[in-house]
């Protein structure tokens, strides 16, 4: 967990809220809208570690437990291969630019169908599509595939 990014966050009824991603999960219940005794930079905050390159689960401790709880995040449910922040990010502008919500799975099948016809002209929508590309294809079709559609037998 060392390793991971710091976002100190107050800690809500709903859970915490990181880069615009609601998370939560049973580890908070004991602590919804308590302070935490952390001081310095981040009074009242609490530590919640946070992995770049699979936002689908961030990680809380237990300061009575020192026990680490998983939160997970409102959407995580649809994909089932590791979503990075850089792919949250483009989600979140794609569904702004278009002013509408978007499901994450869709909006990357669509930046990758882009990118295929060489339709995509951002260096930053490039970068994402590279890195989806070179995904295993099996982690590709998982993360892509709506949750209606993974669930259904056949």
């Amino acid at each position: 967990m060392e390793f991971l990014d710091v976002a100190w966050r107050t800690i809500q009824h709903y859970g915490v809220e990181i880069d615009g991603r609601r998370y939560d999960g049973p580890g908070l219940n004991l602590h919804r809208g308590t302070k935490s005794s952390y001081g310095g930079a981040h009074p009242g905050r609490w530590p919640i570690m946070v992995d770049r390159d699979d936002v689908r689960t961030v990680f809380f401790q237990d300061p009575d437990t020192r026990s680490w709880h998983d939160l997970v995040w409102e959407h995580a449910a649809g994909l089932d291969a590791p979503f990075s922040a850089e792919a949250a990010d483009y989600t979140r502008r794609l569904s702004v630019d278009n002013d509408r919500h978007v499901d994450p799975g869709a909006a990357l099948a669509d930046l990758l169908e882009r990118y295929s016809k060489g339709a995509v002209t951002s260096r930053r929508d490039q970068n994402i599509a590279r890195r989806l590309a070179a995904r295993p294809t099996n982690d590709l079709a998982t993360a892509t595939t709506a949750p209606d559609a993974a669930s259904t037998p056949g």
